[in-house]
C-alpha cells in the first residue's frame, strides 16, 4: 500500500489524541494510534518509523487495516491467529482436574500423568497428548504425582509450611 494516505475524521483523530494522553492503551495499541496521527498527518512510512522506533511492516499493516475496518478496530487490533486453538475444552479440562483429585486406580499410590491420560479417555477425553495432560494439570497446579493432598490453594501450603517450621523449632531442644 505505498503512497497510501489516511484521512481521519475529526471524531477520531479527537479520540486517539485523547487515548494517548491516558495510560488506556498498551504499547502495541499506543504504537498503531500514533502510526494512525502521523498518517494522518502526512509522514512517510520511513519517518514513521524512524519517529516511533517500529517496523516497516507495523506501519502499512496498521494503514491497510485502518482502510480495511477503521479506527477502533485497527488500534485494538484483534487478529484471532495468535497461537493454537485450545486441545482442551474447558469441560474435558474439568474431566482431567477431577481425575487427577480423586483417589488413584488400585495398586498405585499416586496418580501419574499416563494414569491420569488414561482414565481421562474412559471418561470421554477425544484424542489428546500426555503433554497436553500435563500442562493441563500444570495450569490448574495439580501435582498429584508430587504430593498427596491435590486439592490445595498456595495460601494454604504456605501456611502449611510455616507450622512445620514452627513444630520443628518446638521440638528443637535448646
Amino acid at each position: 500500500m505505498r503512497g497510501t494516505q489516511i484521512k481521519l475524521r475529526k471524531r477520531e483523530r479527537e479520540w486517539l489524541q485523547g487515548e494517548l494522553k491516558g495510560s488506556e492503551f498498551c504499547h502495541q495499541e499506543r504504537i498503531r494510534a500514533q502510526v494512525l496521527l502521523m498518517s494522518d498527518k502526512g509522514f512517510s512510512r520511513t519517518d514513521i518509523v524512524r519517529a516511533l522506533n517500529t517496523s516497516t511492516s507495523t506501519v502499512s499493516r496498521t494503514r491497510r487495516r485502518y482502510v480495511e475496518s477503521g479506527g477502533q478496530d485497527t488500534v485494538y487490533e484483534s487478529t484471532g491467529n495468535r497461537g493454537a486453538e485450545r486441545a482442551l475444552s474447558l469441560e474435558d479440562e474439568q474431566v482431567i482436574a477431577s481425575v487427577a483429585c480423586t483417589a488413584p486406580p488400585e495398586g498405585h499410590a499416586r496418580w501419574t500423568t499416563r494414569l491420569v491420560f488414561e482414565e481421562a479417555r474412559k471418561k470421554g477425553v477425544p484424542k489428546v497428548s500426555l503433554e497436553t495432560i500435563r500442562c493441563c494439570l500444570r495450569d490448574h497446579r495439580i501435582r498429584p504425582w508430587r504430593e498427596k493432598n491435590v486439592g490445595h490453594s498456595g495460601s494454604q501450603r504456605r501456611i502449611h509450611q510455616e507450622d512445620v517450621r514452627r513444630s520443628s523449632a518446638a521440638q528443637t531442644p535448646i
